[in-house]
């Protein structure tokens, strides 16, 4: 039984190894739609990526990335409204990040949101000139929560499926 446990063991941290690998790796390709912004020369330093991500690839990564952080960019009084935030994101007001823009870890996958991905894209687009590799939701927590087209049909699936995922874009 120990040694039925121990490869169970091995197996999960073998497969967490191929799961971070993959991340890593598609980050370099078209997989999820990235734009990079060039390199700044007036600072002499490189700039980031930005990252747009739909509902699938998102729940991708809340399955998946153990080292995610979730960043809400509304306003204080959005938040109790129609959408509200994900279990896990941290509220970090708009302002407070242009105003701070070094207040988040370097070492996470950031995802940021509001209502409609709007003013996140605004936000990740500065980060990303601090060196920041962002993800933004792309439609905003409204999409997240609403993703039916006009016909009414499902706009993406929650997830990707592992097998999907690995073989999504040649990861």
């Amino acid at each position: 039984m120990k040694e039925r446990n121990a490869a169970r063991g091995i197996a999960w941290a073998v497969f967490a190894v191929l799961v971070v690998c993959s991340l890593w790796a598609c980050r370099d390709n078209d997989f999820y739609n990235q734009t990079t912004a060039p390199t700044s020369l007036a600072e002499g330093r490189k700039t980031g990526t930005l990252v747009n991500l739909d509902n699938r690839r998102l729940a991708t990564l809340m399955a998946f990335d153990k080292n995610l952080l979730l960043v809400d960019v509304r306003r204080e009084e959005e938040l109790s409204g129609e959408y509200p935030m994900l279990e896990g994101a941290l509220h970090l007001q708009d302002s407070l990040l242009f105003e701070n823009p070094d207040t988040l870890p370097h070492n996470k996958t950031i995802v940021l949101m509001c209502r409609t991905g709007h003013r996140s894209a605004a936000v990740a687009k500065m980060l990303t000139e601090h060196g920041y590799t962002i993800y933004n939701l792309e439609n905003g927590l409204r999409g997240y929560y609403h993703p039916e087209k006009k016909d009414g049909s499902s706009s993406t699936p929650a997830s990707l499926t592992k097998k999907e995922w690995e073989n999504e874009k040649g990861c």
